[in-house]
């Protein structure tokens, strides 16, 4: 193997689904993910040596940008958590805390390309790497694929010379690293993975998730409206807040997707999405105080 360039810090970048989500489920999700990464080659000033986007996970391999590691990954997250929310009808984290490892030797970048390369093959999803679509692999053996990717320091990893990088590269790939052995005294950034693996709300996974029923209940005993207010069946120009509130309590609680919530309380999809967002924009304080006493109550109410 070859030295690796001076004053370069590589790593290896393991993002999973929270709670077994699916990532990418499409070619707009997979391009949605590369647009962001091609955007923060100029803004964050950071070099992408290769990437691998599967269904629950994305492996990235990159130098540490301009900014800071810290900062490229919540950005990278969040713009694709956002899209995908919105895309979805859906609110809730993507991702969980990322793994995160420093790359300083040419065997172990070396390795860690041919590993994210291998990964579809490994989950079965293709027979060769060269089939899979949504990789860095074809950019490693014509330029014009993925340009924003710089393969070079990978195959000077691989190969001293450059007339043998794509020969000695493909002879590379024939078969997969077993497994990789990152140095074991690199520290986690536990800041960092707690950015990506939290929100600000509170933790809901041990305690009983009210039905959209006691939801609705709840808000209309706080709003104090009949059901036909609510539903606007009756006028009461406090109806409409109501109904967000509660679509944005019923999907912090997973009670439903926006269209079935929606059709529960007699509200438009497309008006109760926008409504939501603006209430997570503007009110969230708000919002997470009721949620904490509907919490609260709900022992009593069950």
């Amino acid at each position: 193997m070859s030295q690796l360039p001076a004053a370069k810090d590589y790593h290896y970048i393991h993002l999973q689904s929270a709670a077994e989500k699916t990532l990418i489920d499409s070619r707009l999700a997979f391009y949605q993910v590369c647009k962001a990464l091609w955007e923060h080659v100029e803004t964050h000033k950071i070099e992408i040596l290769g990437f691998c986007l599967l269904r629950n996970d994305i492996h990235l391999i990159v130098t540490k940008p301009a900014t800071s590691l810290d900062e490229f990954i919540v950005s990278i997250t969040g713009i694709y958590n956002d899209w995908y929310n919105l895309a979805h009808h859906k609110r809730g984290r993507l991702f969980t805390s990322p793994a995160i490892h420093l790359l300083p030797d040419a065997k172990l970048l070396a390795d860690c390309i041919n590993y994210i390369h291998w990964q579809p093959v490994k989950e079965n999803l293709v027979a060769t790497p060269e089939i899979y679509p949504w990789s860095s692999h074809k950019a490693y053996l014509t330029s014009s694929e993925w340009p924003w990717v710089d393969t070079e320091p990978g195959l000077s990893a691989i190969a001293r010379h450059r007339v043998s990088w794509v020969r000695r590269y493909l002879k590379f790939m024939e078969h997969p690293v077993k497994e990789l052995e990152f140095p074991k005294n690199i520290q986690q950034n536990t800041e960092l993975a707690h950015a990506i693996s939290t929100k600000p709300t509170l933790k809901t996974s041990n305690i009983n998730t009210p039905q959209l029923k006691k939801i609705i209940d709840y808000v209309c005993t706080e709003y104090r409206l009949s059901m036909d207010e609510f539903k606007g069946l009756k006028r009461h120009r406090s109806a409409s807040e109501a109904r967000s509130i509660v679509g944005w309590l019923a999907m912090e609680f997973s009670t439903g997707d926006i269209a079935e919530i929606a059709s529960k309380i007699n509200a438009d999809t497309y008006l109760l999405n926008h409504a939501i967002n603006e209430l997570s924009n503007h009110q969230l304080n708000y919002l997470e105080t009721i949620k904490a006493k509907l919490i609260e109550l709900e022992p009593q109410i069950n």
